[in-house]
């Protein structure tokens, strides 16, 4: 079983590239969403890195509007009233 700090710095890399994404759909052009979206993510596994790294619990939580943003793309998976 990983550490707590081994587990942070995987979380870290994952969170760098989630920036890495957001700051490439900018030079791009993408949807404001998208890039919202990878920005999110990365600011979740930062905080989820910051809390393993002091070997505090971390409880799989899939926050209100990653759930909207999952329901959006993959709509047959979620109740109807999260599907518009």
């Amino acid at each position: 079983m990983k550490s707590g700090l081994d587990h942070a710095k995987v979380l870290l890399e994952k969170a760098g590239n989630d920036l890495k994404l957001a700051e490439i759909g900018l030079d791009h052009g993408a949807p404001t969403d998208t890039i919202a979206f990878h920005l999110q993510q990365a600011a979740e596994k930062t905080l989820k890195a910051l809390l393993a790294s002091r070997s505090m619990f971390i409880r799989k939580l899939m926050t209100s509007m990653s759930y909207s943003i999952y329901c959006h793309r993959n709509p047959l998976y979620c109740s109807p009233s999260v599907r518009s």
